[in-house]
Order: structure tokens, then sequence, then C-alpha cells
């Protein structure tokens, strides 16, 4: 059975055109090769043998274009941004209910395991700083404070997961939910503790 093209107004097999739920017949007004499938069908419509060769599209059929692409992209967008938001729920969550696996993934991809590896040029106490034990430290940390200031009652906004005993000098302490407090940022910088105030702390 043959349909006539829209575009080249040809005869071709309905095998050669695209299926469309919209139209009445259930198929696309032009052929495969008049939509730039040449290659799939074995029809040449480069150049000359394009119907549309040498020619320009009007403006108002370039607004036309333009008006339906962009209502269609951004049906599309709208989707896809919906589906990425609940593929991310659903993985944070599923993160949530699996903490140990964190740990296990982390450790499979770590140092000389990992594609970005290069030599070991990365510190020590950056190693530490973002593995997942470290971030799961400081997350116990600010569950048990609930998220609140320990000295100024503040909750929520910039908090940090302070090391009473500093991290520097206390390697054995690193990870002991005991040694953490949930200080603000204002707070953390009026401790003893709080970057070059170190060398003091070690001095008492």
């Amino acid at each position: 059975m043959n349909k006539k093209c829209f575009r080249c107004k040809n005869f071709i097999p309905t095998q050669l055109f695209w299926k469309d739920k919209q139209k009445k017949d259930g198929l696309f007004s032009s052929c495969k090769p008049c939509n730039g499938c040449f290659r799939y069908t074995g029809f040449n419509h480069e150049r000359e043998n394009n119907p549309m060769f040498g020619k320009k599209h009007s403006e108002e059929t370039k607004e036309k274009i333009r008006s339906k692409t962009f209502k269609r992209d951004k049906v599309t967008f709208l989707k896809s941004e919906i589906a990425r938001k609940n593929m991310s729920i659903g993985k944070i969550k599923w993160w949530e209910e699996h903490p140990q696996a964190i740990i296990i993934a982390s450790e499979r991809n770590k140092g000389e395991k990992g594609s970005n590896w290069q030599g070991g040029k990365t510190t020590e106490v950056m190693t530490i700083r973002t593995s997942s034990k470290y971030n799961q430290w400081r997350k116990a940390v600010f569950e048990r404070d609930n998220y609140t200031c320990i000295f100024c009652n503040q909750r929520g906004g910039k908090l940090n997961a302070d090391h009473i005993k500093p991290f520097s000098l206390f390697p054995e302490l690193r990870l002991n939910l005991e040694n953490g407090r949930t200080l603000c940022l204002n707070c953390h910088k009026k401790t003893d503790t709080w970057a070059g105030k170190i060398k003091s702390y070690v001095t008492a």
C-alpha cells in the first residue's frame, strides 16, 4: 500500500513513513527520506534530490517552526525535570536507608582503585575530610545536637561540626562522636582551636 508524501509528492510504500497516532491514517505526513532518513531507506534526498534544495522558508513558516519546537522542548524538559527529581529523591532515600553501602562504595573507589587516581597527591587530611565515614560523623553530630549551636542556640544556617579536641592533634578521636559538637560559624571562630589559634592551644 502506497501513500503520497506531503513533501516530495511521490507515492511511497507506507512502511517508509513514521507512525503518528495524531494522524487519521496513523502515519506521518512526509516520508522517512524527506525527514532526513534516506541513509536508512536507500533513498537519496541530498542536494538536488531534496524538495527544499535552493529554497528558503518564509518568516511566517520559520515562526511556526520556532513556536512548535519551543512548546515541544518545554514539555519534554518539564517531563525530564520531574523524572530527574523523582529519581534523585529515590536515590537519596535509598542511600539513607543503606548507610553501610556508602562506605563500601567509597572504599571500592578509593586511592589507586579510583578512575581519577593521580599518584596520591591528595593529603591525608583531605582524604579523611572528604571520606564517607567523616560525612557520616558530621551528620551524626548535627542530628545529636538537633542542628543547633550548643553556644548560642542558633538552629540551622551555617553550622560546623567542630572537634572539641583538635583534629590534627588527636587523630584517634577524629571520628569519635563524643569529640564532636555543633557550632555556628561565628561561635566556631571564637573557639581556641579555630584556624591559627591551634598554636595557642598547643602551648597552653
